[in-house]
């Protein structure tokens, strides 16, 4: 990985709940940190910042996937700003792009 890949999170309230700022590779190996950061905001209203992700494999599907279930069972709102282009298309092909609160840039 890059210097400017390196994995890091960072958590805001707004006025909706929580924003999850996603920055670098969000991988098979990073993707556990993203799911206990959510676990940990225990069931709020969550927007994941993903302007900063530069790559995505299965591992950022899997946990975007258990998060969307979760916040379904929580009754809670799962949103997902800033996707790029790359990740967009991996969204698409796996179907999740129907079923995500895609924002643009909210």
């Amino acid at each position: 990985m890059d210097a400017g890949d390196e994995f890091s999170l960072a958590v805001e309230q707004d006025g909706r709940g929580s924003v999850v700022r996603v920055m670098g590779e969000l991988d098979l190996a990073t993707a556990p940190q993203l799911r206990r950061c959510l676990m940990d905001l225990d069931g709020s209203s969550v927007t994941l910042d993903f302007s900063g992700v530069t790559f995505m494999d299965s591992g950022g599907i899997a946990v975007v996937a258990w998060a969307m279930k979760r916040a379904r069972q929580d009754g809670s709102q799962l949103h997902i700003r800033a996707v790029q282009p790359a990740q967009m298309r991996v969204f698409e092909l796996t179907g999740m792009a129907e079923e995500l609160n895609l924002d643009g840039d909210h």
